[in-house]
């Protein structure tokens, strides 16, 4: 049962009003999945990529990822997942790329209360993120290679947001967050793993 809207046992006026109410709720914002598909996936020469996320998000405050519309970490498996891709068939190569952290903490600002304050609008939050990879490659012969790549973020919202605005916030938080990472990440492995390259 559809409990969001359901009247039940209620007088005409009550019910009537308690409709026009649902009707007057916006729906919950709708965000897209970030996906990496569209870019060139980095081949690599390996039989198998496996991907490991890590990171457990606290999930109290002041740590706030896990209710972002879509979580650095789980963004960052997913780049891994669509970019990183086996080449081989027997190499005897493995590569695995392990989530480390993702974590984006709130931080309150002191705003400036009396009349002067609410004349304005000011910076009430501050959220600084982390979002750190390990990629590594064991070789049949039992070496190994490794690149670790991290990234920070911090930005600063006004007060009054609505919660439709500041999940929007939040998703374009990420967003920016993983178009850095993706071209820090494919940079490095294109410098430290030349050689499990794949043409």
């Amino acid at each position: 049962m559809d409990r969001r809207c359901f009247i039940g046992g209620m007088g005409s006026l009550v019910a009537v009003g308690a409709l026009g109410a649902c009707a007057n709720t916006p729906p919950p914002a709708v965000f897209p999945e970030l996906t990496w598909g569209y870019l060139p996936p980095i081949k690599l020469r390996v039989d198998d990529v496996q991907v490991f996320n890590s990171y457990q998000a606290p999930g109290i405050a002041p740590f706030v990822d896990h209710a972002f519309p879509t979580p650095p970490a789980r963004a960052a498996f997913r780049w891994a997942s669509d970019r990183l891709q086996a080449g081989t068939s027997n190499s005897g190569n493995i590569a695995r790329a392990t989530v480390l952290d993702g974590r984006v903490e709130e931080i309150r600002l002191e705003t400036q209360g009396g009349i002067v304050g609410a004349l304005k609008k000011e910076q009430s939050e501050r959220y600084d993120g982390i979002l750190s990879m390990r990629v590594e490659i064991f070789t049949a012969a039992g070496g190994s290679e490794t690149v670790e790549v991290t990234v920070q973020r911090s930005q600063t919202v006004s007060e009054g947001l609505s919660v439709t605005e500041r999940r929007q916030i939040w998703f374009e938080y990420t967003e920016a967050m993983m178009v850095e990472f993706n071209t820090r990440m494919e940079e490095e492995i294109r410098r430290r793993m030349r050689g499990y390259l794949m043409v």
